[in-house]
C-alpha cells in the first residue's frame, strides 16, 4: 500500500479542476504543458502529480468483456 501526501492530492485535486475551466473555456483537452503553466508547475510534476493520484488496477483483474477469448 502507498500512501500519498495531503499536498499530493490538493494539488491534483487542483490540477483537474483547472482542466475543467480549461475544458470549458476553450472546448478542448489542454496539452500537458498548457495545464502544467496554469497549475504553476513543471510538466514533469504535473505528471508525477496526477499519476500518482491515478486508479490502480489489480495484476489479477481481468480487463476487457472476455468475448474475444482472452482473459
Amino acid at each position: 500500500l502507498i500512501k500519498i501526501s495531503r499536498d499530493t492530492k490538493r494539488d491534483a485535486a487542483g490540477i483537474l479542476k483547472l482542466k475543467e475551466q480549461f475544458v470549458s473555456q476553450y472546448g478542448r483537452e489542454p496539452q500537458s504543458s498548457e495545464l502544467a503553466e496554469l497549475a504553476d508547475m513543471s510538466v514533469e510534476q504535473l505528471i508525477y502529480t496526477l499519476e500518482a493520484v491515478a486508479p490502480v488496477h489489480s495484476l489479477q483483474e481481468s480487463v476487457g468483456d472476455g468475448e474475444d477469448g482472452a482473459s
